[in-house]
């Protein structure tokens, strides 16, 4: 491990909450059993690169005054919300704030594992996690698994 990676941030509390796009592909995503709402499959929280993976920090994006929609182009993408606490066993969460990205980028964020090498295995116990955990969105104009009127 470098001294220079950085892993987790202490200030940001368990119960913050994030958000990650998800593709609107039905291997992305399956039914509960029981409700019938739409759960994540943690295939679908892929690691953007050994870097982490991106998530974007609600109480920011709410504290510039930007929606939630701003997180995905509903066309493409469903979006679920998670607490950082949620991978705090396996992982972390640290500010990765991108300006130039307008209007979300300052809220921009990463999962990240302890190691900067981060292997297969870690990488599937942080999905498995946040997969575990994550709820859609209200805000999506085309929830999943809603039968459109005949």
């Amino acid at each position: 491990m470098t001294a220079d990676w950085t892993w987790d941030d202490p200030g940001i509390p368990d119960d913050e909450l994030f958000l990650r796009k998800v593709l609107r592909r039905p291997d992305c995503w399956m039914p509960n059993v029981t409700t019938g709402e739409p759960v994540v499959k943690a295939g679908a929280l892929q690691f953007d690169d050994n870097d982490g993976m991106s998530v974007y920090s609600d109480e920011i994006r709410e504290d510039l005054g930007v929606p939630r929609s701003a997180v995905a182009d509903w066309e493409r993408y469903s979006v679920v919300e998670f607490e950082a606490g949620v991978v705090r066993k396996e992982g972390g969460v640290v500010r990765d704030p991108i300006p130039a990205e307008k209007p979300i980028g300052p809220a921009h964020a990463l999962v990240r594992s302890p190691s900067p090498i981060t292997t297969k295995d870690e990488k599937k116990a942080i999905r498995a996690k946040i997969a575990a955990k994550a709820r859609f969105i209200s805000e999506d104009p085309n929830p999943l698994g809603v039968s459109e009127p005949s």
